[in-house]
């Protein structure tokens, strides 16, 4: 029954096929095909309409009140349906009607005996109508048209037999959209500064012959906003005379796609487009966004390509099109096509600079804001341009600040109808300690003690609680007062304003830069990276001063131009805190976003798939690379290279086109983006390689302003492309003093107490002699902090874990306290007993637990 379903389809005419179409529709809500379904659908053809009326009939009667219910089974047809379109085909046929209308399938529904009895059985209103009667009014209706009434401007079917064409201006409205109409009501925005742009289309429109244009750029520098500026330019008359009174139309692929599931059924409809646009003469231009997609498109089998159907109207100039596309898709599918490139015309959209985009940005605020109903302030424009350059470079101007600034308005918006976000939160962390509560007081009959934990979780409840308190009365009194004046008050749960901060928080949460980085001024944040480096970066002084200047230049934005935002090569012995310098510029430049690399991983030369993507042909392609992907999602990154010198010539030759150029293109002819990321590439170098002393100086620093000599001293390094090393600047990191492994031993100690008292809240109090002392007892010559480190991961925290598993339930505080060759753990009843040991020493006769960490 498909089968022969399919093939009646198929002998149809076009207004037939929408008619079934629509008669598809109205089965969905029953989930069968019948009779008066097909007649519901008939009789939205204007032809079908006006023989009904004539007849005397009423159309209304045969219109189905229920609508499509979203259903996505597939309707059956029933057995009157297939019987009655067959008929109904095999009379037309008989006529010599090749491709029959919805007016003749309706006449030959009539005609025809067997479908006349089908279709009279189901709705007999139409036996009043006699045989013959249909036709005669359908050739009526043909030769003087349809009386003026509702159905007039609805699309009615040519005259000649297997030919069915339509009006016009109802193809169009069907398969398009009117941009003129849409600006004479208002409904566009003004395209601000892109009269550059719209004078050169208007060019191209009224030459004689090929007056195609395509506007081609990247994606988001406001291609379609450029042919909306257009249309509103031909709406308020301020175009030549050539296109005054010229109807902009937007074609819309998706609708000429939809339900096209018959071979050639997509080029009808595109085909009914053209003869549309001709028929109109030079009243319609039509605008075609995504032009390549037309490339290609149909090409099935006995059918032709899209595109081919365009070129015979493009090149008569009875068809002005305008279309939109990139450069990337430009060059793939239609430059690569002769004969449709010379239709074209091609005019560059590049994308503005700031303050070109501020501007751009600014005429946009006053639909923003009524379309959101909140107040947005200049500095939220200045805000989301800045920013969006800055860390949205993958994005283009104006759509990036544009989207920033919709994202925050909508923000505002949705806040001023929900719960305020602070005390959503609160709410959260209060039902997370009664679900704990609730847990734990339920094992206490199981003979477990937990009533200090308890306790604890009461009194964070209780302080939780005050809080949300005053977080809601804050809530009611900003819903019924009005908003501040200013802005210097305290932060307001309902924020009526789009500000600065806000822009900053959506920029925050799209690349994962602290927020405190991206509000806070350049010059504090600037003044407070050498103190903050040097928490984490311990006894390398000169080191760390130069990573702050670099860090300072880069957080005021006058990092290097042309490059990478820094190019930077960390050389010193192994241990001495190159890798952790990496984190710690990552932590506070670029807000944690590291990614690593080992030189040794990639010693082959094709390892360097796995930084670009595998190249064509090879498993993975498509997937993208670690290195290429990793910065495509967050720009703002710190890319680490460690033992650089280590890895393959190839792939040093990629790191030197990073460098050098700041870009890398992936497998696939992607560019990728590395302005805004800083490149490290560390190199381990002994102590015979170079004359570092202890504190961290070297012969060599800085920028070598292009002479390499300089480097051959420092062996591994000398491996390095020399135009990579003419970039860089050189940091210099030498062997740690004692001192500096104390700090480091410290921070170890102090960092495994955090973890035991965030996990299971018992407070280790560490004696004020006891770093020094891992410093000393631990051999750190060769390997510099490794060692303390390894000690600290493999030794320390496993003896501190088995003296707790040891205890019959989690005890309050424990000791670390120095005894001469060993380190002692001692089981404290309270936090004040365990600082008491570490300040008077251990008695042995004391009956506490005690642990003894040898090194």
């Amino acid at each position: 029954m498909t089968r022969d379903l399919t093939r009646l389809v198929g002998r149809l005419g076009l207004s037939s096929r929408d008619a079934l179409e629509r008669a598809s529709e109205f089965a969905l809500a029953s989930g069968t095909l019948g009779v008066a379904e097909l007649l519901a659908g008939l009789v939205a053809d204007p032809e079908v309409h006006e023989v009904l009326r004539r007849a005397g009939l009423d159309p209304r009667e045969f219109y189905l009140d229920r609508r499509p219910s979203g259903s996505t089974t597939v309707p059956v047809p029933t057995l009157g349906f297939i019987q009655s379109l067959e008929a109904a085909v095999g009379h037309t046929g008989m006529l010599g009607i090749v491709s029959p209308s919805a007016g003749e399938l309706l006449a030959s529904l009539l005609d025809d005996s067997a479908a006349r009895a089908v279709v009279t059985s189901t709705l007999p209103s139409l036996g009043l109508i006699p045989k013959g009667m249909s036709s005669r009014i359908l050739d009526r209706v043909r030769s003087v048209g349809p009386t003026p009434g509702p159905s007039a401007d609805v699309p009615r079917a040519d005259a000649s037999p297997g030919r069915v064409a339509t009006s016009g201006i109802a193809v169009l409205n069907r398969y398009a959209v009117n941009l003129t109409a849409q600006a004479r009501e208002r409904a566009l925005d003004a395209a601000v500064g892109r009269e550059g742009e719209i004078r050169q289309l208007i060019d191209v429109l009224v030459r004689r012959r090929q007056n195609n244009p395509v506007l081609v750029g990247d994606a988001g520098v406001g291609k379609t906003a450029i042919v909306e500026g257009l249309a509103l330019r031909i709406a308020l008359g301020a175009v030549p005379p050539m296109l005054s009174g010229v109807e902009l139309y937007s074609l819309d692929l998706g609708l000429l796609r939809a339900g096209a599931s018959m071979a050639g059924e997509f080029e009808g409809r595109l085909r009914a487009v053209v003869d549309a646009v001709e028929a109109e003469g030079s009243r319609v231009v039509l605008f075609i966004d995504e032009v390549h997609t037309l490339v290609g498109a149909g090409g099935r089998a006995g059918t032709q390509d899209a595109a081919n159907l365009l070129k015979p109207a493009l090149a008569r100039g009875t068809l002005r099109a305008i279309g939109a596309t990139t450069w990337v898709e430009y060059k793939r599918h239609i430059e690569s096509d002769a004969a449709l490139a010379r239709r074209f015309h091609a005019i560059p959209v590049n994308e503005p600079g700031p303050e070109a985009a501020r501007m751009m940005v600014r005429s946009l605020v006053p639909r923003l804001e009524a379309h959101h109903g909140v107040r947005i302030l200049d500095e939220a424009v200045e805000q989301a341009v800045r920013l969006s350059v800055r860390y949205l470079a993958e994005r283009r101007l104006p759509d990036k600040a544009v989207g920033l600034l919709d994202t925050a308005a909508a923000r505002i918006a949705v806040g001023l109808t929900t719960i305020p976000e602070p005390i959503e939160s609160v709410r959260a962390r209060i039902l997370a300690i009664d679900l704990e509560i609730d847990q734990l007081t339920r094992e206490l009959g199981l003979g477990r003690d937990h009533s200090k934990r308890i306790s604890a979780l009461y009194a964070a409840l209780d302080r939780l609680e005050g809080e949300h308190a005053e977080l809601c009365e804050q809530w009611e009194a900003e819903r019924h007062s009005p908003a501040p004046s200013g802005e210097a008050e305290r932060p307001r749960l309902l924020p009526r304003v789009v500000d600065g901060r806000v822009v900053a928080s959506i920029v925050s949460e799209m690349t994962r830069v602290p927020l405190e980085r991206l509000t806070e001024a350049d010059a504090r944040a600037a003044h407070a990276l050498p103190a903050r480096l040097a928490t984490r970066v311990f006894g390398q002084e000169r080191a760390v001063a130069q990573l702050a200047r670099v860090g300072a230049a880069i957080t005021a934005g006058l990092g290097s131009t042309g490059g990478p935002a820094a190019c930077l090569v960390f050389t010193g012995p192994h241990g001495v805190g190159k890798t952790t310098a990496a984190r710690a510029l990552a932590e506070l430049v670029t807000g944690g976003a590291l990614l690593t690399f080992a030189g040794s991983d990639f010693s082959e030369a094709h390892s360097v798939a796995t930084l670009r993507g595998a190249p064509p042909g090879y498993v993975g392609y498509g997937g993208g690379g670690l290195l290429t992907e990793g910065v495509r999602r967050r720009p703002h990154s710190i890319v680490l290279f460690e033992d650089a010198s280590d890895a393959h010539p190839t792939v040093l030759a990629l790191i030197r086109t990073i460098a050098v150029t700041g870009r890398l293109d992936d497998a696939e002819g992607l560019g990728v983006d590395f302005s805004n990321a800083i490149l490290v590439l560390s190199v381990a170098v002994d102590e015979t390689d170079g004359n570092t002393d202890t504190d961290g100086d070297t012969d060599t620093d800085g920028d070598l302003d292009g002479d390499t000599d300089g480097w051959t001293h420092l062996g591994p390094t000398a491996r390095l492309p020399r135009e990579l090393l003419q970039t860089a600047t050189l940091v210099s990191f030498g062997e740690l003093s004692m001192p500096a492994l104390t700090a480091i031993a410290s921070a170890g100690l102090l960092q495994v107490g955090d973890a035991l008292k965030s996990r299971y809240d018992v407070t280790v109090v560490i004696g004020e002699g006891v770093a020094g002392v891992v410093a000393r007892r631990i051999d750190s010559a060769q390997q510099g902090a490794r060692p303390i480190n390894a000690w600290l991961k493999d030794v320390f925290s496993t003896e501190l874990a088995s003296l707790l598993l040891e205890q019959e339930s989690l005890p309050a505080a424990i000791a670390v306290v120095d005894d001469g060759p060993a380190i002692l753990l001692v089981i404290s009843a309270s936090e004040q007993d365990a600082e008491s040991i570490t300040e008077d020493g251990f008695v042995s006769s004391s009956g506490a637990s005690v642990r003894r960490v040898r090194f």
